[in-house]
């Protein structure tokens, strides 16, 4: 039976093995409050996921295979040092939820166009994008047509800041994430997990 779902939060993993691309079935995969400055380029092969949590990391790219996660539904990057997103990233055409907040994106050509995609994408409930350093929208930033005008197709904007107002609450978890992450080990062994995860349907760590 093929491994559905990893948790692998609150760790001090600095780094994914590059045979992290092989759990093909994988929906669920929860990576918050680890190290990560990068994930592996064959990310995007993750092909079944559905909901990916790689909030408070120290991730300042995203890999151009991202776009290919046809199937993600949700997505978590907040607290991390992103500067802009890669352009495929509009190709995420089942995600229903993303949460960029707390990030270092700028208001520069790729992102326009990205935001802009990005508010065109047919299933996007919710896009939190506030505590950036984002000066403006795109124009045409949620201007989308639909024949269902029902409420699950219309893109609700939850936040939007162009100055540094962080809530005092989700600092101090921000915080805590940091502490557990600083201490103990470098970098845990996954290698041998990913070699098992075809004997296991659940794995929490």
């Amino acid at each position: 039976m093929a491994l559905v779902r990893l948790w692998l939060q609150e760790n001090h993993l600095v780094a994914l093995p590059k045979s992290f691309g092989q759990l093909k079935a994988v929906q669920e995969l929860w990576l918050q409050c680890n190290l990560l400055n990068e994930v592996p380029q064959n990310f995007g092969y993750l092909a079944s996921l559905r909901k990916l949590r790689l909030e408070g990391n120290r991730l300042v790219a995203l890999p151009e295979s991202f776009g290919e996660l046809s199937h993600l539904h949700e997505l978590w990057l907040q607290d991390n040092k992103l500067k802009s997103l890669p352009e495929n990233f509009c190709q995420l055409a089942a995600l229903q939820k993303v949460c960029l907040r707390r990030n270092e994106l700028h208001l520069h050509d790729a992102t326009i166009r990205t935001l802009e995609i990005l508010g065109q994408v047919a299933e996007l409930k919710e896009i939190w994008v506030y505590d950036n350093q984002l000066a403006q929208l795109p124009t045409n930033f949620a201007k989308k047509e639909s024949s269902d005008p029902s409420p699950c197709c219309l893109i609700r904007v939850v936040g939007f800041l162009c100055s540094k107002m962080v809530n005092a609450a989700s600092s101090a978890k921000r915080m805590r994430c940091r502490r557990r992450a600083s201490r103990g080990p470098t970098t845990p062994e996954l290698d041998p997990l990913i070699q098992r995860s075809a004997r296991h349907q659940d794995v929490q760590v």
